[in-house]
């Protein structure tokens, strides 16, 4: 993106900051250290660009909890810099909900956000709920529609709206700096799904089954589909009641449009639900996986 100026504050925003208002607007809220992440940056320099896009009124900071990173949240101001807009008696609104921070959401949302950064650094592009909902629920021109994702939410009777996953990837982007199908102009700081998965502490932790380091492909994984369906991603920190998972699963099982569903959490008790469930539901394995949460960065595990 190109830089933007904004004469009311005489500001000129960098193009590391427009895709952070970018994220921000889509994924509601990150931590900085997140934000260094996805920009393949030292996180100094972030706070830096935070300061000054929070001095413009593109963001404000929010300390949720003590010993816990500040949430980063745009303002009506940054969503709509970011290009979100759309026009209500003639006049600019964003086109996405200003966030509101709501401690018990927090843990969900940045572990969202934290896969999405994992994902497109493995270089496939990603989708946020709010971007699903914004083009798939809200009956947008056909012509908006993000291709190949049409109906990646469903409408549930059983509801007053669509069910969205958390994250919807779409496999190897093409136009992902960190793809590889960029070739040698590859960016620096890209993930290897082939490589073997460590944490910022530790050595490559082994899987005790094999002998052999995980890798990050075993860590964070989709599932594959001859033409390269998008795959739906989902978050689960707290357990629904049984009947929930199965009414879930089953919808995914006739989601022909997807490639399958990869199930997040930190709890034994809640994939061993989810994966009677897949039973129940009758989807097939190889659309449906359950993979344990793990906290690779710095104080992620706070959030588990």
């Amino acid at each position: 993106m190109a830089p933007r100026r904004d004469s009311a504050h005489g500001f000129a925003a960098t193009p590391d900051d427009m895709v952070i208002l970018d994220w921000l607007s889509r994924y509601s809220y990150m931590t900085s250290q997140q934000a260094a992440r996805m920009l393949g940056r030292s996180v100094r320099p972030i706070y830096t660009r935070i300061a000054k896009l929070e001095e413009a009124g593109f963001v404000r900071r929010v300390a949720w909890m003590a010993h816990r990173p500040d949430l980063i949240v745009p303002t009506a101001r940054g969503i709509l810099a970011a290009g979100y807009v759309r026009r209500v008696d003639g006049r600019q609104r964003p086109d996405l909900a200003v966030p509101q921070v709501k401690p018990s959401m927090v843990p969900h949302t940045v572990w969202g956000a934290d896969l999405a950064v994992t994902y497109h650094l493995l270089g496939h592009r990603v989708l946020s709920e709010r971007e699903v909902t914004r083009f798939e629920v809200r009956g947008r021109r056909p012509e908006d529609y993000l291709q190949p994702l049409q109906f990646a939410g469903w409408h549930d009777p059983e509801r007053a709206t669509a069910y969205v996953p958390d994250l919807v990837v779409i496999p190897d982007d093409p136009a992902n700096p960190f793809g590889i199908h960029q070739g040698e102009g590859r960016r620096a700081g890209f993930l290897d799904e082939s490589a073997a998965f460590t944490t910022q502490a530790d050595e490559p932790i082994v899987d005790p089954e094999s002998g052999l380091p995980f890798r990050w492909g075993d860590i964070v994984p989709l599932l594959k589909s001859r033409d390269g369906r998008p795959v739906a991603i989902e978050v689960e920190l707290s357990q629904k009641r049984y009947p929930e998972y199965v009414s879930i699963l089953h919808k995914y099982a006739m989601a022909q449009h997807l490639a399958g569903v990869v199930w997040f959490t930190p709890k034994a008790s809640i994939a061993n639900s989810l994966g009677r469930a897949a039973g129940d539901a009758g989807i097939a394995d190889d659309r449906f996986r359950i993979c344990e949460l793990v906290p690779w960065q710095d104080g992620m595990d706070a959030y588990v």
